[in-house]
């Protein structure tokens, strides 16, 4: 961890009711506010632990016996061997090339076991609990003194966060840690017991934490090594990525985690939070463009022919944007792919010179192919203009072609001339090969 990392701007302030957060959310940056008597009293913090410890019955409590990173796969009701197929096909490696066992279990247990482990004293298991508060229907008393014990956290839930913002209850036990990852969401995140501290890394920072590909159970997420379980490491050749902030809460802080931030939660002592979030403002532009119906009819088309049209259409819209193609195609390769690629032993194949050269647009597309194209491209590039983070347009343009490609491989069964049965990710980044 770089000790010499700067904290997030800290403001003090006497009353709850002085937190702007119209004013947090536009400047985009990660800030840290805090009472000026910020402790949280001892009665209120130990009256919620008391009450969850009454709670009956806490449902996938995440359960690590002796690894304290926990990925937060999706879906998270999926098996191990789902997850491996997925992960594998993603991957463009054979399933029983990829290791996978998830490194933690989930388990339902009364709110008592989670604080009274007999193996608390030595700090295990790691466990971590997430809820969305709207669901926590039995153990509404839980919800309404974790409101209670922090003023910052009741005066949002009745004032500005009171209408379209969600709510998500945390608990962890010492040691635990929510990996590397970022999220799409403005997130206020209140620290009512224990402490917390967070490694947040700025969108600029994204590309070198090697995002997992998009059809990964782990995108979101990065594929630094250290936060892996043994049997996940691969060999990892990229620099270690320093954090631009380091933020230690304790009860009664709230820090505010800006949308396209990656954070690094680890729980100093056992630890409850509460956060409100939404989904930021860039998610509806996103929508739009990938509401855009893309140029091309998968039950009418053969493969070759939607495969020409996908490279045309996918040059349109990043050049409509002012962006090379082939700096576009590399960064995507070199930052989810690349350290797959030296993990995998030589079993990625390049892309060969003929796949590149059927991918003619000139002799397969006729005029009204090119112009419905252009169109849908022009559309596409005008919804992705508007994010205004070059970083945050970059992220989502990657995202943007790994869909369309893998829509396309997915209604051709295949690549090029639809004969080709290797797993999606190797498709894809012979495709990305072929822009570059």
């Amino acid at each position: 961890m770089n000790k010499l990392s700067p904290a997030p701007s800290i403001r003090t302030l006497q009353s709850a009711e002085q937190v702007d957060v119209g004013a947090i959310m536009r400047r985009r940056q990660p800030v840290v506010v805090r009472m000026h008597h910020r402790r949280v009293p001892d009665r209120a913090a130990q009256l919620l632990e008391e009450r969850v410890r009454r709670v009956p019955l806490l449902r996938q409590v995440r359960v690590s016996d002796s690894h304290p990173f926990f990925l937060h796969y999706q879906p998270l009701h999926w098996s191990d061997q789902q997850l491996q197929r997925q992960a594998a096909d993603a991957l463009g490696l054979p399933v029983d090339s990829v290791p996978w066992e998830r490194p933690y279990r989930l388990v339902d247990m009364p709110g008592n076991r989670f604080y009274d482990d007999d193996n608390i004293a030595a700090d295990q298991p790691f466990k971590l609990f997430s809820h969305d508060v709207a669901t926590l229907r039995d153990s509404p008393e839980v919800v309404a003194s974790a409101l209670q014990s922090s003023a910052i956290a009741e005066y949002l839930d009745r004032g500005p966060c009171s209408s379209g913002w969600d709510k998500t209850f945390w608990m962890a036990s010492n040691g635990s840690i929510s990996s590397t990852h970022y999220d799409a969401v403005d997130n206020f995140f209140v620290q009512l017991h224990g402490r917390k501290r967070f490694e947040l890394y700025a969108p600029s920072q994204l590309l070198k934490l090697h995002l997992y590909p998009k059809a990964h159970p782990s995108s979101f997420k990065s594929q630094l090594p250290d936060e892996l379980p043994p049997s996940h490491r691969r060999k990892w050749s990229a620099q270690p990525v320093q954090p631009a902030f380091i933020a230690d809460l304790e009860p009664g802080d709230m820090l505010y985690v800006p949308p396209y931030w990656a954070h690094h939660v680890l729980s100093l002592g056992r630890s409850i939070s509460l956060s409100f979030w939404r989904d930021a403002a860039e998610c509806a532009t996103v929508d739009e463009a990938e509401h855009v119906p893309l140029p091309f009819e998968p039950q009418e088309w053969p493969p070759l022919l939607m495969w020409t049209a996908a490279h045309a259409f996918i040059r349109r819209v990043v050049r409509g944007l002012q962006l090379d193609v082939r700096a576009t195609a590399e960064s995507l390769i070199q930052s989810r792919y690349a350290q797959l690629l030296a993990s995998s032993h030589g079993q990625h194949r390049a892309a060969q010179p003929a796949l590149c050269e059927q991918l003619d647009p000139l002799l397969l597309l006729t005029d009204a192919m090119i112009v419905k194209i252009s169109d849908r491209a022009n559309q596409v590039a005008t919804h992705l203009s508007a994010l205004r983070s070059p970083d945050v347009l970059l992220l989502k343009l990657h995202d943007y072609i790994e869909t369309v490609f893998g829509a396309v491989h997915g209604a051709s069964g295949g690549g090029g001339d639809g004969d080709d049965d290797r797993p999606s990710g190797q498709v894809l980044l012979a495709h990305l090969q072929c822009l570059g």
